[in-house]
């Protein structure tokens, strides 16, 4: 894994930002999820979403123009990592792209699946469940059923759900290798009745 500092201007009030940026990422050691998230060893999962200290605003950073150091002669301010709430705001933005908003809602789904804040929040709150679990209705309802990446998404999607049938409906339009491991797995699983996230 290889990091690097990088700066770039607040599209609101023009302060310069610094943060961690991932050069690469090895796929060696790797461990995925059912769910399709992605644990590093030895590294920080860094978000594609920033919160500017100066004006507290969220945005995507990625769609900006970033410089590798900050200049020597200009203050930069560390970035925020934004809230979860403030995840549900962003979505209201109308500006976002339909990739923007699928990363969005894949990182609220990971956030109560993945985070022990998050998973604990679901639990005890039931207004923040309510809301988790309207936002993974609406990704289910966005992701594809023409591409075998987000079709495998959507079958999990459902299965976290509890829709087990609809789930087997989905897995049997993979086009795909129909005897891999995540395929048997998820099958096995939604025999037992379980909703829980697995490493594939």
């Amino acid at each position: 894994m290889q990091v690097q500092t990088v700066s770039f201007e607040c599209p609101f009030c023009c302060v310069t930002l610094k943060m961690n940026a991932h050069l690469s990422l090895s796929e060696e050691n790797a461990t995925h999820y059912s769910d399709g998230y992605i644990e590093y060893e030895d590294s920080i999962r860094l978000s594609r979403i920033v919160q500017c200290p100066a004006c507290n605003e969220v945005f995507f950073y990625d769609s900006l123009e970033t410089q590798p150091l900050c200049n020597p002669d200009e203050i930069c301010v560390d970035i925020l990592e934004p809230p979860v709430d403030r995840y549900f705001e962003l979505l209201k933005n109308t500006g976002l792209t339909s990739e923007q908003e699928l990363y969005l809602r894949k990182e609220i789904w990971y956030y109560g699946t993945h985070h022990t804040v998050g998973s604990n929040e679901i639990l005890n709150n039931p207004d923040f469940k309510n809301l988790w679990l309207d936002n993974l209705e609406i990704l289910e309802q966005n992701l594809t059923e023409t591409d075998n990446e987000q079709l495998l998404l959507k079958a999990e999607a459902n299965r976290h759900l509890g829709r087990f049938i609809r789930c087997l409906e989905l897995l049997d339009k993979h086009t795909g290798e129909k005897d891999n491991k995540y395929l048997k797995t998820i099958r096995k699983k939604i025999r037992k009745g379980s909703t829980d996230v697995f490493e594939v």
